[in-house]
């Protein structure tokens, strides 16, 4: 049997679909899973065991120039998708995109979210009803299987193909297994992010309690903001060597596998965090406008340090944030501190 789940970005959410690959392997056995993807995106996929990748170049629809290539991509995806005969289609992602590769699979069985936005409800046999903003993302995407016979256990994440960036994260950083944090300080959107200050006091504090290496990570962009927080964290007196600055060093699976190893992962509500959370990290994550419910570390919602804002979270209300300073300031570096001792009991 040949299932297709399509779920093409974005990072967080991906991590959060990729759940549904293992209970999909206990649902049909035998089954051969593909998964349409972004290609930023496609080795995280790979690695977490699918058969097969169909790439969709989203971000060539972003440019003029290059609407032809955008053009040549959908054709090109639509037809592996239309030639590979599913059986079954799964639709996560719920858009008017996502609802045409969908369709065009011609599969028997099709199914998506009541909720689906953009028409894309109207590519489906079968409808899931959920409560989108009551449960957290990773049982939103695990109740498309309901209709499947699945039960409403836990999640779980299998990933069969990380094996080698572990040995090469090792090499790269020269850390060893659960002796150093990872700290993702950085976020697409400003109301999430903790202050640089926050962040610079922070890594010092931690050198200072628990005698540990800091890998600061993120993407390229964010790579001038991890050297800010260790030349701050310099001026706190850590010793030369502590702080490994590796934004825009490691690629994602590089990043898994060194989430996977370290002591504990902090960050706030960002894709690198969930990543982290399914490669089965402790991690302590800081929220001030999502909801900690829905978009918190699955399984270690006790692991949130909130936002004391009265305001807080205020996600799904509203988008933007005129509170100035916003409610990420809000949360010291105390409450953090208190919540790494709690949580690594140490």
């Amino acid at each position: 049997m040949r299932v297709l789940v399509v779920k093409p970005s974005s990072l967080g959410d991906v991590v959060c679909a990729l759940a549904v690959v293992p209970r999909l392997r206990r649902l049909l056995p035998g089954c051969e899973i593909d998964w349409l993807i972004n290609r930023e995106y496609a080795a995280l996929v790979q690695a977490a065991g699918v058969d097969r990748v169909i790439v969709f170049d989203r971000g060539s629809w972003r440019r003029w120039r290059s609407v032809l290539a955008g053009l040549s991509n959908l054709w090109d995806a639509s037809l592996q998708i239309r030639r590979s005969r599913y059986a079954l289609v799964l639709d996560l992602q719920g858009l008017l995109r996502s609802g045409w590769f969908t369709w065009v699979s011609g599969a028997p069985r099709r199914i998506g979210f009541a909720d689906a936005r953009e028409g894309a409800w109207l590519a489906y046999t079968e409808r899931v009803q959920v409560r989108r903003h009551t449960v957290h993302a990773v049982d939103y995407c695990l109740a498309a299987l309901r209709v499947l016979g699945d039960g409403a256990e836990p999640a779980s994440w299998e990933w069969p193909g990380l094996a080698p960036a572990l040995a090469a994260v090792r090499e790269k950083t020269g850390l060893v297994s659960k002796t150093y944090f990872v700290l993702a300080p950085g976020s697409r959107r400003a109301e999430k992010r903790w202050p640089v200050a926050a962040w610079g006091e922070l890594t010092a504090r931690l050198w200072q309690r628990y005698h540990l290496p800091v890998a600061l990570v993120g993407d390229e962009r964010e790579r001038e903001l991890a050297a800010e927080i260790a030349r701050r964290a310099s001026t706190c007196g850590i010793a030369p060597g502590v702080v490994h600055v590796l934004a825009g060093v490691l690629n994602l699976l590089d990043l898994l596998a060194l989430s996977r190893e370290s002591r504990l992962f902090i960050g706030g509500d960002t894709g690198p965090l969930h990543a982290a959370v399914a490669a089965g990290a402790q991690v302590v994550a800081l929220m001030g406008p999502t909801d900690p419910d829905r978009h918190g570390p699955y399984g270690q919602r006790e692991h949130v340090v909130a936002a004391p804002a009265p305001c807080a979270p205020c996600h799904g209300s509203r988008r933007a944030c005129d509170m100035t300073p916003g409610c990420m300031e809000a949360i010291t570096v105390d409450a953090v501190m208190n919540k790494v001792q709690e949580v690594i009991g140490a």
